[in-house]
């Protein structure tokens, strides 16, 4: 049955992604896996903005995210502990039981309405998205060979558009009927069918790969060229320079503090206008339904030519500039209607354009250090940012006598340092270019 399943499956992507019949099984799970993994992030993400909203003061969330960016590092790091003490076979089932017992007792006790658990829920369900979304990628990495990932992993990532598509939709409709609480229940069933999906893959691994796991640790490196051909004068890799890594620590940094902004300011206007917690879930649910499809769109139909037409450093230009004139509108006119698109703007880009056009920026970095700095920065300095968006709302939006609806100013002023920095990467690729590296 599980082959007929796959064999099918393989036949309905076939114009999408080339699969071959060794793959067929593992491919099928792992867009599955991802598109189960995603969906419960677009039903918790409602779920925790609605409690959160019925419970404070937009005005509070700024100082969530000072302690959610703090937070996420440690769980980074705890999570990198026990990665090394146990096996993959043990580590990814226990981490999703623990998170389904957590559900669990969120459930029981939200449905008790104890104070401030809210605000914890909200803390927790950012760790529970990096735990969740880097245990499934590290995972990928573990099943499929470079060559494979090549081919599949575009498509597996589409299965996560789609469970984001799922996720929010089914939301919106659940809320109808039940409580926003209850949705809980549904992420831990469906963590629990992610369990049962990872035994399955264990099993196509070991059928794979006789020699268990152990033979992916030693597989032999690849080769990505003759990195010692593109050195300048000086002998040194030009993009290995301290000052460009700098230059992508700065682009994503700013493109998470300007999102946690835009955030807050789109859950002040939301709690202006909705009232009760099932209908702001139902709110949120809808949006990210939507703000899913928008994605979807961008990434299959407008990215790749983009990218091809006009490179990194013109795409890179977009978010901010789109962000610099949204963020004046939204001050301008602090309407829900102009938050729903000053959200839909920066989320839907940054899902799409701009996380490919930043992807890339890491590929012109010796593979060596690529790999040193690339998880760092995506870990400490992605996460770190949150925490430094929320110091930076904290301490302005008081200086400056903002409210929470006002805070697309606060974007702004963000823009000059972001153009510098978006014009020296640009400036930078171009010129290396024209030099041949």
């Amino acid at each position: 049955m599980r082959k007929q399943v796959a064999s099918f499956f393989s036949t309905l992507v076939k114009p999408f992604a080339e699969i071959h019949s060794g793959e067929r099984m593992k491919t099928c799970l792992m867009f599955l896996y991802f598109f189960l993994t995603i969906s419960t992030l677009y039903i918790l993400k409602p779920v925790r903005s609605s409690l959160f909203l019925s419970e404070f003061s937009a005005e509070k969330l700024r100082f969530i995210n000072i302690g959610e960016g703090l937070f996420l590092i440690l769980i980074v790091w705890l999570y990198a502990l026990l990665a090394k003490r146990l096996t993959h076979k043990v580590l990814y089932p226990l981490v999703l039981g623990f998170l389904i017992v957590t559900m669990i007792l969120f459930w029981y006790f939200i449905k008790r309405d104890l104070p401030y658990l809210s605000a914890g829920f909200y803390i927790w369900q950012s760790a529970f998205s990096a735990m969740v979304t880097t245990q499934f990628w590290i995972l990928a990495n573990d099943i499929f060979r470079p060559n494979e990932a090549k081919r599949l992993f575009g498509l597996i990532i589409s299965g996560g558009s789609l469970g984001g598509i799922f996720g929010g939709f089914l939301t919106s409709f659940f809320v109808r009927w039940f409580p926003t609480e209850d949705l809980l229940l549904v992420v831990a069933l469906i963590l629990l069918a992610c369990i049962f999906l990872i035994g399955i893959l264990w099993k196509e691994i070991i059928v794979e790969r006789p020699g268990g796991m152990a033979d992916v640790a030693h597989l032999p490196e690849i080769k990505e060229g003759n990195e010692n051909s593109k050195k300048d004068v000086s002998g040194k890799h030009p993009f290995g320079a301290g000052s460009y890594i700098a230059l992508v620590v700065g682009i994503v940094v700013l493109a998470k503090m300007s999102s946690t902004i835009v955030e807050n300011q789109f859950g002040g206007m939301v709690q202006l206008v909705i009232r009760g917690k099932d209908a702001i879930t139902s709110f949120y649910g809808s949006f990210y339904g939507w703000l899913n499809v928008l994605s979807f769109f961008l990434q299959i139909v407008v990215t790749g030519k983009l990218l091809k037409r006009f490179g990194v450093g013109i795409s890179l230009w977009l978010l901010p500039l789109g962000l610099a004139g949204l963020s004046l509108v939204s001050f301008l006119v602090p309407v829900l209607s102009v938050s729903i698109f000053y959200k839909l703007y920066d989320a839907g880009m940054n899902y799409s354009i701009q996380q490919a056009s930043k992807e890339i920026l890491y590929l012109p970095i010796p593979a060596k250090l690529r790999r040193r700095v690339k998880p760092a920065i995506d870990m400490l300095g992605y996460r770190g940012a949150k925490t430094i968006a929320g110091l930076y709302m904290a301490v302005c939006a008081p200086l400056f006598g903002f409210s929470v609806e006002k805070f697309g100013l606060l974007v702004l002023l963000l823009m000059p340092l972001w153009f510098v920095i978006t014009w020296a990467i640009h400036h930078r690729l171009r010129r290396y270019a024209e030099e041949g590296f």
